[in-house]
């Protein structure tokens, strides 16, 4: 009876534990697209629908991940080559849309921060009449150790109609600590706007998110090397028998 060489057998077991690693991947990629939809749930009241679309994508992509590595693992344990054949297209496909949605991430990141500023412009005028409002506003500056939009703390100026900012503007926070400042330029008060925390916010997940896909690129395309080799071995080895 023929059996698979030895060489085989230990490529057989590297796709093993490199589906163990795959897993640990998907697992990575679903908690961070739960991360960033969790983190911008506080933020509804402004146009976060773009950062929620690529978060949902990555969860996807996490799940498929999930089974793409027990079509891998079923493949190997029952020697079948059309299932690892499946499984190096299955993983080929994953690279690309990964390499799409990158590349639409990328390329949005500007139009996506700009949409999220013209939000916050169509949301100051509601700060004070509207409790959700104020909430997400309170929310955003207290995160990010920001305040107003593209202006910086002056953009607060038409709101309160004075040189007033929202308690949460402040670096040490109490009650009333926004009416009390002397100057928009004080020290006492954020003076980093709040679009350009939104941009370094993105772009510090951007390159989080690219440094996983880089990672998992590289042992996608090991896992499509691997899963051709096994399926030319499976195939040989049924062959045989």
């Amino acid at each position: 009876m023929a059996s698979l060489s030895c060489s085989e057998q230990l490529l057989r077991m590297f796709l093993f534990v490199f589906n163990v690693a795959f897993f640990a991947i998907g697992v990575i990629l679903v908690a961070m697209g739960i991360y960033a939809i969790v983190s911008v749930s506080d933020f509804k009241d402004f146009d976060v629908d773009s950062v929620m679309s690529i978060s949902g994508f990555f969860i996807a992509i996490g799940f498929i991940v999930f089974l793409v590595g027990f079509l891998g693992c079923c493949g190997a344990y029952r020697k079948s080559h059309w299932m690892m054949y499946a499984y190096a297209v299955a993983i080929l496909i994953l690279l690309l849309v990964q390499i799409a949605i990158g590349i639409y991430a990328m390329v949005n990141r500007d139009h996506i921060a700009d949409l999220f500023s013209d939000s916050l412009d169509n949301t100051m005028d509601d700060y004070s009449a509207d409790t959700n409002t104020a909430k997400a506003w309170d929310s955003l500056q207290e995160n990010l150790d920001c305040c107003g939009n593209a202006t910086g703390p002056a953009s607060w100026e038409i709101i309160f109609n004075a040189t007033q900012v929202p308690d949460s503007c402040c670096v040490e926070q109490s009650d009333g600590c926004g009416s009390n400042i002397t100057s928009f330029t004080s020290n006492d008060i954020f003076q980093l706007d709040c679009k350009k925390a939104v941009e370094d916010k993105l772009d510090d997940s951007l390159v989080a998110l690219g440094l996983v896909a880089i990672i998992l690129g590289l042992i996608q395309i090991v896992g499509i090397m691997a899963g051709c080799c096994l399926g030319n071995a499976f195939r040989d080895y049924e062959q045989v028998e």
